[in-house]
């Protein structure tokens, strides 16, 4: 026998294993069995202006510490968490302005949240209400 119908012979015999292994991983990856989420560190990111203190997961939603590192007091707009398993977010405060220099809690309450390990984009929309300059800051939140 040739040696290409010895290879044409193998992929013949042993080509629906691999094809069954190759469904398998795409299967367990797909369906979040392996997710590599679960090996990330937890924690908290946010723009230079911004900073993320601490976090933590409440009932039904989200605690975070956010830090003013400017010196001009701000008032935030808008509070966004999205993410897998993740929707219906509002905050929770009715006081949303962050002093210069300090840090304040913000609550946010969503209609379906995750209670294990998730990972969340943070989108924060605020005004510095010295100048009402506009701004936004992107994060990500990683619990435990």
């Amino acid at each position: 026998m040739k040696r290409g119908g010895i290879k044409l012979d193998f992929f013949q015999e042993y080509g629906w294993a691999v094809f069954v292994i190759i469904a398998s991983i795409i299967m367990i990856v797909y369906y979040g069995v392996f997710s590599p989420a679960k090996y990330l560190p937890s924690g908290c990111v946010i723009d230079d202006d911004i900073g993320c203190v601490r976090y933590g997961s409440t009932e039904n939603g989200v605690m975070l510490a956010l830090k003013n590192k400017q010196k001009s007091d701000l008032m935030v707009t808008d509070l966004v968490l999205s993410g897998r398993g993740i929707s219906g977010c509002y905050l929770e405060n009715d006081d949303l302005k962050i002093t210069g220099n300090a840090e304040k809690e913000f609550f946010l309450v969503c209609d379906k949240f995750p209670h294990e390990r998730f990972k969340a984009d943070i989108i924060l929309e605020y005004t510095y209400l010295s100048n009402n300059e506009e701004n936004r800051a992107v994060g990500q939140l990683i619990t435990d």
